[in-house]
């Protein structure tokens, strides 16, 4: 009589994670806005907005003119006056002048402050 030969446990393809792919910047995009979605439905104080209540959570919205375009959390303060917080995602960013990412982030944060001042004087 043969021997029958032992079946091997099932071992699935051997998949490269996304960060060592070189595409993972929209997988941590993901991360993040998954992270501000959790506090609108918890209900819960957003980072970065402190006392605020999340009213809608908005991924990738250069188009409606938003220049750190991500992430875009709409909230409430507690005093009822809306607050903005726009988030820029990025895995890695060297914070050097000679860095031409970053100075087009620090750009387009000071342009947003700027317009931010134009339609509220006070801040």
């Amino acid at each position: 009589m043969a021997k029958k030969k032992a079946k091997e446990p099932y071992k699935p393809p051997a998949i490269a994670p996304p960060a060592s792919t070189g595409n993972a910047g929209p997988y941590f995009e993901a991360k993040v806005g998954a992270f501000y979605l959790l506090s609108l439905l918890a209900a819960s104080e957003p980072r970065g907005l402190p006392g605020a209540t999340v009213r809608t959570v908005e991924l990738q919205r250069r188009v409606d003119e938003h220049p750190l375009d991500d992430v875009i959390v709409q909230a409430i303060n507690a005093d009822g006056s809306p607050a903005t917080l726009e988030i820029q995602v990025k895995r890695s960013l060297k914070f050097t002048a000679s860095d031409l990412e970053f100075r087009g982030r620090c750009r387009a944060n000071c342009r947003r402050r700027e317009e931010a001042r134009v339609q509220n004087p006070a801040l």
